[in-house]
């Protein structure tokens, strides 16, 4: 998926991949408790899409940026990024041990925390041209 990126951006368009992809991985997981056979193919989605995801927010960030002082703004945007996947690993870790429907439980904390997120502010400003798809 990463080498599919401008498709991503003029398809789906940026909004909609930040805003619904959080909802289908963990929708996806809350599934895979009631319907084991989705467990596979969501855990392989939700693993293949990090990185276009990673790609996608660095291209937006990068377009918002001026010139000078780029290169450290990428730098603390992927540093930030890094630390707070620590703690969520480590918590996800206990929350595992402690309960059987993991996954499910992935899947309400990731729809949870992408609705306390939307809901705090969005990160989309709508002036991007790529926010939304061509003709969307």
């Amino acid at each position: 998926m990463s080498y599919r990126l401008e498709a991503i951006r003029e398809i789906v368009g940026l909004r909609r991949w930040f805003v619904a992809l959080p909802f289908v991985v963990g929708g996806g997981l809350v599934a895979a408790l009631f319907v084991p056979l989705v467990a596979v193919p969501v855990l392989l989605l939700a693993r293949v899409v990090v990185e276009p995801t990673r790609s996608l927010a660095g291209q937006y960030v990068n377009d918002r940026i001026e010139t000078l002082g780029r290169a450290t703004v990428l730098s603390a945007m992927a540093m930030a990024s890094g630390l707070t996947v620590v703690p969520f690993q480590l918590a996800g870790g206990v929350v595992s041990d402690a309960a059987s429907p993991s996954l499910a439980l992935a899947g309400v904390v990731l729809v949870v925390g992408s609705v306390l997120v939307l809901g705090a502010e969005s990160p989309f400003d709508g002036s991007a041209e790529n926010d939304f798809p061509r003709g969307g």
